[in-house]
């Protein structure tokens, strides 16, 4: 389970794979500190023939032009700085790379002019063709009936634009390569027609958005202010792939073991509250085919107004980790939904009340704590206990698959259970391992119910297994407290949290969930919508987000 996934890893894991080795070998060569140390030195072999290529470049580049005795200097724009491509992106060997498209003269007499404008993209110079001086007077009206001026020793300009990325907006200034001292004029660009792009004379930039990718050529015509004939240039546009598109969507073996869909949603809608959950197969095991680790249960109990959420996000490196995480789901909202219609709602409620009334009330510290301890040890029972069952039964499952290991169904709980009061909505969670638990109120900021669990190195956290289901350990990793405006509880495997949070740190800043819940709540409708299944597919819809360097599985859990 990579909480970043590289793209080094990626193409390790497909490179080794294709030569026969197994999934679980790679893993460990990917953990192992060689892989980290291979990394960097491969880093460094890069930079060093990067800064020799760039030095062997600037050797060969053009001498500045000659400033014009005759003319002031005209102000250009400066050439646009140059900025690296996020290669990264792109899955190695998922396909063979696209043709590009053979750069052709175009002929402005038998093609339209095409014009446009839109956004910034690479700053990376296409290289220019220039062409010979022409006399193309002919096809303009004549300024004057004075013999035309003989054409004097201006060099051809070298014209230049961004490199541009397809399907995505593009827009890119027209300028020389170089700072011109001879005041000139655009006269004419043409555009191949299927590029997508359009030229804009009035802003001299060119826009749109690429609908192909390859190399284009682009032929402008432009003349000196001192001459009177026509000049022509060719630069070749370069359009790159989209990553996006460069990721496979291989389905899943419905024939293994273990197999379930490789996602899922599901809307509840209760009486104080409800329900939303949804759980996406990552990019990175869709190119591959692989299965989805992630899983979730979510219900309301009408009987007692009880929201119970659960998350589970399986180890990618372990081989049946996704049984593990539908059995902590499945498990846990069993053993709550038993309890919680027992009686023990009643008993959990009295105790919240004694403690939120005292706390309110600035009772004597010593009599709160014991009210809160109080508290704990109901839903100790409740929902602690929860995950010592989903141990149990993983314990079972073992037991009836040959070489099976514990590990090999590794995988996180986040385990919750909600209820609202008229004194406060109670919220508890049980957390073990990477996401996040989180209360969340657009007035208030955020409540963390518990902490990440990191590894030694990156992408390792912990998961369920016996030596955190000890009576220590379980009350321990319980958090709970009585809140009084919430707008929404939530559950987010590591595929959520790491994009929209990145580091830690940020997991507990409150202008980082702000920003969570307004972009997720501006797709979703999740408070301003009128309460239906399509709620459900929203939500999973969003899940397929773009973040650079991370495609592992999504899965979210909220209670509003």
């Amino acid at each position: 389970m990579s909480s970043k996934s590289t793209a080094i890893e990626l193409y390790a894991h497909i490179l080794l794979e294709q030569n026969g080795n197994s999934k679980s070998d790679i893993d460990h060569y990917i953990g192992d500190p060689r892989f980290g140390n291979f990394v960097k030195k491969l880093e460094g072999y890069m930079l060093r023939d990067f800064n020799a290529f760039l030095k062997s470049r600037s050797t060969s580049a053009n001498p500045p032009a000659t400033e014009s005795r005759f003319f002031p200097p005209r102000n250009l724009p400066a050439p646009p700085v140059v900025t690296k491509h996020e290669f990264s992106e792109l899955p190695p060997l998922a396909s063979a790379s696209p043709k590009s498209t053979p750069p052709q003269e175009a002929k402005p007499e038998s093609q339209v002019l095409a014009r446009h404008t839109e956004s910034d993209a690479m700053k990376i110079p296409s290289q220019v063709v220039p062409g010979p001086a022409t006399d193309a007077a002919a096809s303009l009206p004549p300024a004057t009936t004075k013999t035309p001026a003989a054409i004097s020793d201006h060099k051809n300009i070298r014209f230049v634009v961004s490199n541009a990325r397809c399907q995505e907006a593009y827009t890119s200034k027209v300028i020389p390569d170089q700072a011109q001292t001879e005041n000139y004029q655009i006269l004419d660009i043409i555009v191949p027609e299927q590029l997508g792009l359009r030229y804009n004379d009035v802003l001299e930039e060119l826009s749109g958005i690429p609908a192909v990718q390859g190399d284009f050529p682009i032929q402008i015509t432009y003349r000196f202010t001192n001459e009177q004939s026509n000049r022509l240039a060719t630069l070749n546009i370069t359009v790159t792939p989209n990553p996006k598109s460069m990721w496979l969507n291989k389905p899943s073996d419905k024939g293994a073991i273990y197999w379930k869909p490789d996602e899922d949603a599901k809307f509840v809608q209760g009486k104080n509250l409800n329900l939303v959950a949804a759980s996406k197969r990552g990019r990175s095991h869709a190119h591959v085919g692989s299965f989805r680790d992630d899983d979730f249960s979510i219900e309301y109990l009408t009987e007692s107004d009880w929201g119970i959420a659960i998350v589970s996000d399986g180890a990618g490196s372990c081989s049946y980790s996704r049984r593990g995480s539908q059995i902590i789901c499945d498990t846990a909202l069993q053993h709550i939904k038993s309890t919680l219609n027992a009686g023990k709602p009643d008993a959990i409620g009295l105790a919240a009340e004694n403690y939120s009334r005292a706390r309110s009330a600035n009772t004597d510290a010593v009599q709160t704590e014991k009210l809160r301890l109080e508290l704990r040890n109901e839903l100790y029972l409740t929902v602690s206990h929860a995950a010592y069952h989903s141990v149990v039964k993983i314990l079972e499952e073992v037991s009836l698959v040959a070489d099976a290991k514990l590990k090999d169904f590794s995988s996180t709980a986040l385990i919750s259970v909600c209820k609202k009061f008229s004194f406060g909505t109670l919220c508890a969670a049980y957390w073990v391992g990477d996401g996040a638990v989180g209360v969340y109120s657009s007035s208030k900021g955020i409540s963390l119910l518990g902490e990440v669990d990191s590894g030694e190195f990156s992408g390792q956290t912990r998961f369920l297994d016996k030596d955190e289901v000890t009576a220590e350990a379980l009350s321990k990793r319980l958090r709970f407290d009585v809140f009084d405006d919430v707008t929404a509880f939530i559950l987010m495997s590591d595929g959520v949290s790491d994009p929209k949070f990145e580091t830690e740190a940020r997991l507990a800043r409150s202008k980082d969930w702000d920003a969570l819940w307004q972009d997720m709540n501006a797709a979703v409708a999740i408070v301003h919508d009128d309460e239906t299944d399509a709620k459900a597919q929203k939500l999973l819809d969003w899940l397929d987000f773009w973040s650079q360097g991370n495609h592992d599985d999504r899965t979210i859990a909220i209670v509003y």
